[in-house]
């Protein structure tokens, strides 16, 4: 284990409040307008003497050694509070978007874990979204059903993350119950190849129409780009173009500094 690794588990085991951990967000807009609708919420460490240690390298750690639970549940807390503060920031309400690892999706503590988040914070659990992250796998479908349901009765939503990129993602929308869709990045590269890549994208959002969820275009970083998205029906985005993650006193709305598309462009 490198001393990087080392300093994850021993932050990780200590309480990742305690050892300085962040929460950045990054703005999830509207394409017609670029009105920020949600945030989702991104982990981030500094440490004193290493600076900022790569999120990859803080997720596959907790990950591989079944510490992740301790970045979700923070992660959902932090966030969850901060909900009237990003409200402020924006001008409205606006989602709440947290990721968690599928291999928690049916344990007992993740309920455990939102029920409490939610009453600390007042948060309707309407603006809660829980993105399952692909890094690692369901291990018993049918409690991840059982759970996803439950969580989706107290009104909180489901999003599939990374949507398009890993091998299971058909076999997850087909068996889980979502509502929002986060196409990856490699499936909203519109601009290269642009035929094949178009289609694909396409393809993907019309899958998306057909069983009524919301798709979210990840990786937008060009305003061609998210012309050329509008255009093949997508009406979310969310990227650089939008905005970086930041903490919640750097955050500017993407409304107040991006050129809107054209609404022709959206509803075509």
């Amino acid at each position: 284990m490198s001393s990087v690794q080392q300093l994850i588990v021993q932050a990780l085991a200590n309480g990742p409040a305690e050892a300085g951990f962040e929460v950045h967000y990054q703005p999830i807009v509207r394409m017609e307008d670029s009105a920020t609708m949600g945030v989702e919420a991104l982990a981030r460490w500094r440490h004193p003497a290493h600076g900022y240690i790569c999120t990859e390298v803080i997720v596959s750690t907790a990950e591989r050694l079944g510490l992740m639970a301790a970045v979700d549940d923070f992660v959902l807390g932090r966030a969850c509070e901060d909900s009237d503060a990003l409200a402020k920031a924006y001008g409205w309400p606006v989602d709440v978007h947290v990721n968690v690892s599928a291999a928690r999706l049916g344990i007992p503590s993740l309920e455990v874990a939102v029920a409490k988040a939610l009453e600390r914070s007042g948060l309707h659990p309407g603006r809660l979204v829980l993105e399952i992250t692909e890094t690692a796998q369901v291990p018993d479908i049918d409690a991840a059903i059982a759970c996803a349901d439950r969580l989706r009765e107290l009104g909180v939503r489901i999003a599939l993350d990374d949507f398009g990129a890993g091998f299971s993602w058909l076999g997850r929308l087909r068996s889980l119950p979502v509502d929002i869709v986060k196409l990856d990045a490699s499936t909203t590269c519109v601009e290269v190849d642009s035929h094949r890549a178009q289609a694909i994208c396409s393809s993907l959002l019309f899958l998306c129409g057909e069983l009524q969820l919301v798709a979210v275009a990840e990786g937008v970083e060009t305003h061609r780009q998210a012309e050329l998205l509008a255009q093949l029906g997508c009406r979310m985005g969310q990227g650089y173009f939008y905005g970086l993650p930041e903490p919640i006193g750097r955050l500017v709305s993407p409304y107040l500094r991006s050129a809107p598309l054209l609404r022709s462009a959206v509803t075509a």
